[in-house]
């Protein structure tokens, strides 16, 4: 049974990267369980510390679970993975419930043996994290589409609306730079601008207060518990020491940022205050809801949305200038808002250049890949619909250079090969050029 539980791990994506010795650590540190038809291994909202590989039979992932929205997202089966969502997430919230659909065996792992595991091997939460970015994006998706066949929105819980104060009922005009005295930029780079100027420290730069910050700001900027700050920025102190600790840090920050009611505290709760603040990251969702909005239109409105499907699509593009938070991305707070970023940008360049391709529009559909490929050089798709592009223009020679370029990338920064589909490409543009010759 261990030989075939180790040839699973292996074929697991999450871990198909790792060495035979992790391999066999991570099945020292796992253990067996078997879950009864019909159970709820656990739920949307709760803390959760466990990580389940499926060895046998079938678990469906539930979003609003006992609810008038419950959706089954999707049925995960054998080589499967759940639960990891938590282990990204402060607090380690689970983002969704979990249920057998048939008897299943599971392997599960705790939360401190794998972080044993990833000290030893920090590429791991690249591959974690990269693995997760396109989960929240086909759920949102899924989600999204099934409350829409009912003619229903997603209902709002009350801590939602807190969390998201930022994003809520405000339009990407309202959230135009030069209407706010506080602005924060997040993508590719942190900095604070106040009343036009940027923020800069002559001594010590206020690490804590600042870290605050953007931990406020990688959870919506609402709503953000004491307790969960503290566990997340002070993880060592309990009682006294870590009140103390938040309080101060508050207050410094408060002062570092000089604006009046910037930062509220209210029932043991932290938000930014939207009607003063601007930030860089929420209006780039922003665009991406109202992008999303303006799809499933009728053919009738198609005309009148194009030119503004063309101005959003070129104002996300502008406003994504790298990653949220690079200097920061080891960070496990930042990891799972920084995905999400990562993942909804990468969606965007390939919709863009889609349309673009759809049209006949080759040149400018390169273009927009460069563009992606200029702030993501690892999304292998960009590297394939480039290639395509490219070839479509008779550039056959430059399509081999990025097929090489991305081989090379791969290997060096992820440690992994070119994808079969790549491949595919590579050998039919090379067939097509040998023809040709």
């Amino acid at each position: 049974m261990a030989t075939v539980i180790n040839e699973l791990l292996k074929r697991v994506p999450l871990f198909s990267s790792l060495p035979r010795g992790d391999i066999l650590f991570l099945r020292q540190i796992s253990k067996l369980v078997d879950v009864a038809a019909n159970t709820v291994l656990f739920t949307e909202g709760e803390v959760g510390d466990r990580l389940y590989v499926i060895v046998g039979g079938e678990l469906e992932i539930i979003k609003a679970f006992g609810t008038p929205d419950e959706i089954i997202l999707r049925v995960c089966s054998v080589g499967e993975h759940v639960g990891e969502m938590s282990f990204l997430s402060p607090g380690g919230i689970r983002s969704a419930t979990v249920r057998a659909k048939t008897g299943v065996r599971l392997l599960e792992i705790g939360r401190d043996d794998f972080e044993a595991l990833l000290s030893q091997r920090p590429e791991l939460a690249g591959a974690l994290a990269r693995c997760l970015s396109q989960r929240l994006v086909d759920a949102e998706k899924r989600f999204t589409l099934a409350l829409g066949e009912k003619g229903r929105k997603p209902s709002e819980h009350p801590e939602s609306r807190k969390r998201n104060l930022l994003m809520a009922d405000r339009s990407i005009e309202e959230n135009e730079p030069g209407r706010s005295a506080l602005k924060i930029f997040t993508l590719g780079r942190f900095e604070i601008e106040i009343g036009g100027v940027i923020l800069q420290f002559s001594g010590k730069v206020p690490r804590r207060p600042l870290q605050m910050l953007k931990l406020l700001v990688s959870h919506g900027g609402g709503a953000v518990s004491e307790e969960l700050i503290v566990d997340c920025l002070w993880p060592e102190a309990d009682g006294a020491a870590a009140h103390n600790a938040f309080t101060t840090t508050l207050s410094r920050l408060r002062r570092i940022l000089g604006v009046e009611g910037a930062i509220i505290l209210q029932e043991g709760k932290v938000s930014i205050d939207s009607r003063c603040c601007w930030v860089d990251a929420y209006v780039f969702q922003r665009i991406l809801i109202e992008l999303e909005n303006g799809q499933g239109k009728e053919e009738s409105e198609c005309f009148e949305k194009q030119a503004r499907a063309s101005q959003l699509f070129a104002e996300a593009l502008a406003i994504y200038k790298g990653h949220f938070l690079p200097a920061d991305e080891r960070e496990f707070w930042v990891m799972s808002y920084r995905e999400r970023l990562r993942a909804q940008f990468c969606g965007l360049i390939t919709r863009a250049a889609g349309r673009l391709e759809v049209t006949g529009q080759w040149e400018k559909a390169a273009d927009c890949y460069q563009k992606g490929l200029a702030i993501d050089d690892t999304t292998e798709e960009f590297y394939q619909r480039l290639m395509i592009c490219q070839c479509k223009l008779g550039r056959d020679a430059n399509a081999v250079e990025l097929y090489r370029r991305c081989t090379k990338l791969l290997a060096i920064k992820l440690g992994i090969e070119p994808s079969a589909k790549t491949e595919a490409i590579y050998r039919s543009i090379k067939d097509l050029n040998d023809r040709r010759l």
